[in-house]
């Protein structure tokens, strides 16, 4: 009995400690994603997220559809076809700095391709799980953006940083 309690409250702890999934709209086609009140496409349009909008907490899953935190107070459903997961993560290289590797060529290995960023130890980075190619985790700052052209303009960086230059974060 003391086992299975002594199991029951390390699962428990452990699950507590995992770190949440986000949730963000695909840049391709019109970029947007409706966020409804219910998970049913006939139910009221809430907001709509676009390729510039913040990445929002996953609470739930209730089949295809995410339950979505959208701020401090309001919750809403976005069908999964509209988006994409998103992990955080931080910069912890031994080397004090991860490089962002175009993967242009897929015959290619990736830690050939074209260094498109380097990012300092430190940086919280966005890691799509579902876009993995081996060790190579790829790297979007798609609604984080932190930098702008001389337009003004957000500028969009996407790329592929090792496993061994990241640490998972909340």
């Amino acid at each position: 009995m003391k086992k299975m309690a002594l199991f029951l409250t390390v699962l428990l702890s452990s699950a507590a400690a995992q770190a949440a999934d986000y949730f963000l709209p695909y840049t391709e086609c019109d970029g947007s994603a409706n966020v409804r009140v219910a998970p049913d496409t006939r139910s009221k349009i809430m907001t709509v997220l676009d390729y510039e909008s913040k990445k929002h907490k996953i609470l739930s899953k209730q089949g295809k559809w995410f339950h979505i935190q959208l701020d401090g107070h309001r919750t809403g459903y976005v069908h999964q076809s509209q988006g994409f997961i998103v992990h955080n993560y931080v910069v912890a290289s031994p080397d004090g700095s991860a490089n962002v590797r175009n993967n242009s060529y897929p015959e290619e290995p990736i830690r050939q391709g074209e260094i498109i960023k380097t990012l300092p130890n430190g940086t919280r980075v966005q890691i799509a799980p579902a876009f993995r190619k081996g060790d190579w985790l790829w790297y979007s700052n798609q609604g984080a953006y932190t930098e702008k052209n001389e337009y003004g303009h957000h500028v969009l960086t996407q790329g592929y940083i090792h496993k061994s230059q990241l640490r998972r974060v909340e």
